[in-house]
């Protein structure tokens, strides 16, 4: 909602600092448009509201008159506005989030949160941050409306199938639940910058056969993994997990060793992470995955709907 009281504000401004370019100061515009907004407001009265001379602006006995009443009229719109935002906060109610908390520095979630924020300030947005797994089940439970997850989607059987096994199912995405895909990476080879492997554009299968290679936790999904394991034990890699067997960690050991490991390109680079290595595709890798705001199945809220909405409207890259 947006009830224009910019002339009120310009003539109190203007009364109360005896400036108009002090107004223009305070209210952060120009002084030509302070300017305008009073002879708009003078010409709408048919009143003449200040004095003006080189050295000072005073109010006319009509804009002093009028002071007290245009603070009041300020004051009464801004409690009506705020009344106003309330009921529309009463009707959409609050949008509920969930977010890994991995994915803290991520420019889609920042921008998605914050541009969303803006565009609907009556809504309240809550944000839940958790390991995926743990999202999942909420979203599913209809605890939250949706979840922004990196995520590797498969069939609700194949999903079903890891949750319930020993690895669990981390970047899992079930196919079947309604989700906007804000960003898709490929899955990459980093290698060090001094390596032969880095003088290739893509790197052949046979360059890495008895070759060291770090490589990711099951824990992120035993489909995932195995998809991204086949292309190097088919090239005779050597896959070694080290303690550490997170996707940050595994690149932060590779660096550390100066071996190859599996960048999911999704992380900013930190100290000691990444430093020097070189990411390159793997002959025979084709897997990607995606960084989406995932929907619960049911109805979705007034607020979630406004949020589907908002984000249809947006252009993602490579989604």
């Amino acid at each position: 909602m947006k009830l224009d009281v910019t002339p009120l504000r310009c003539f109190l401004a203007v009364e109360e600092e005896g400036s108009f370019s002090r107004a223009a100061q305070r209210l952060n515009m120009t002084q030509p448009s302070v300017t305008a907004q009073i002879k708009s407001l003078e010409e709408l009265l048919d009143l003449k509201l200040f004095e003006r001379s080189t050295r000072s602006v005073a109010p006319t006995p009509a804009g002093r008159a009028l002071t007290a009443q245009a603070r009041r009229a300020l004051q009464e719109l801004d409690g009506f506005k705020a009344v106003a935002q309330r009921l529309r906060r009463a009707q959409k109610g609050a949008l509920r989030l969930g977010a890994a908390i991995y994915t803290l520095d991520f420019e889609e979630r920042v921008r998605v949160l914050d541009d969303f924020a803006e565009a609907s300030p009556e809504i309240d947005i809550g944000v839940d941050f958790n390991m995926q797994e743990e999202l999942k089940l909420r979203l599913e439970a209809g605890d939250l409306d949706a979840i922004l997850m990196i995520a590797f989607p498969v069939a609700r059987s194949v999903f079903q199938s890891a949750a319930e096994g020993p690895f669990g199912a981390e970047l899992l995405a079930p196919d079947d639940l309604p989700r906007i895909v804000l960003r898709r990476r490929p899955i990459l080879l980093g290698v060090p910058e001094e390596s032969a492997l880095a003088q290739h554009r893509i790197v052949p299968a046979e360059a890495i056969a008895g070759m060291e290679l770090a490589f990711p936790l099951m824990d992120h999904g035993a489909p995932f993994i195995e998809r991204l394991q086949a292309p190097f034990i088919a090239a005779g890699a050597r896959l070694i997990t080290p303690p550490e067997g997170h996707a940050i960690g595994i690149e932060r050991y590779a660096t550390r060793r100066r071996i190859p490991t599996i960048t999911l390109g999704w992380f900013p680079p930190r100290p000691g992470q990444m430093e020097g290595m070189v990411v390159r595709p793997f002959e025979g890798l084709d897997v990607e995955t995606e960084f989406a705001v995932v929907f619960n199945q049911g109805p979705l809220s007034p607020a979630a709907r406004l949020f589907h909405a908002f984000l249809q409207r947006q252009d993602w890259p490579e989604a």
